[in-house]
């Protein structure tokens, strides 16, 4: 996700008016199922937020990545179910909603599987 912000940052001067990062942040969204990585990408992107775009996240500005299984499912009944032992806290489930809800937008999904690059990668050595 992070590389996706600075794709579409990169044609446009950081000094002109047209750069606002924050402008992205509905456009970007991302989905993890794994909590730690989940927590990762919202710190490592907040982050970059403030250093390499300069332009911090506020308290009320929340980036778009969903805690949720899967990109595809838009039957909430079926992926509720099979998440019940998943999301049992209520900020979780809040999270479930949150996914369910960018799913039903229209997406250009973008699926990158790090721990498979990073093995190819090493193999190839």
């Amino acid at each position: 996700m992070l590389e996706a912000f600075r794709k579409a940052l990169e044609p446009i001067n950081k000094n002109s008016a047209n750069y606002n990062p924050k402008s992205l942040i509905d456009k970007i969204c991302g989905f993890e199922f794994l909590i730690a990585p989940y927590t990762i990408a919202h710190l490592k992107i907040s982050q970059s937020f403030k250093e390499e775009f300069h332009s911090a996240l506020n308290d009320d500005e929340s980036l778009k990545i969903a805690l949720t299984n899967t990109l595809y499912s838009k039957n909430v009944s079926k992926e509720q179910e099979d998440q019940n032992t998943l999301f049992t806290l209520v900020g979780l489930t809040k999270e479930f909603k949150k996914a369910q809800k960018i799913k039903e937008e229209q997406i250009l999904p973008i699926a990158e599987q790090v721990a498979t690059k990073a093995y190819t990668k090493m193999r190839l050595k």
